[in-house]
């Protein structure tokens, strides 16, 4: 007999991925370089000295980072440094 509550915890599981993903949906999120100048995203051809990034991240000129654009694409939001799967 299949265990009641993996049933619950699976069922829960699945309607949250839905909901977090409709929530994010269309949120246009961009990679980035930092530089000693601020940030600059792949797709934007000028530096960002004016931008935000999430509590407790440190960045170096050079570190990949993904960064979220807002106000208009005024200033972004570095949410985190990326690496490459291979380290």
């Amino acid at each position: 007999m299949a265990d009641p509550y993996k049933q619950l915890a699976a069922a829960l599981e699945s309607r949250m991925n839905r909901v977090a993903a409709k929530q994010v949906a269309g949120v246009p999120a961009e990679l980035g370089t930092m530089t000693a100048a601020g940030l600059k995203l792949d797709a934007f051809k000028y530096e960002m000295p004016d931008y935000l990034h999430a509590e407790g991240l440190l960045l170096v000129p050079g570190d990949r980072v993904l960064a979220v654009p807002v106000a208009g694409g005024s200033q972004a939001v570095v949410v985190c440094k990326v690496v490459s799967a291979g380290g």
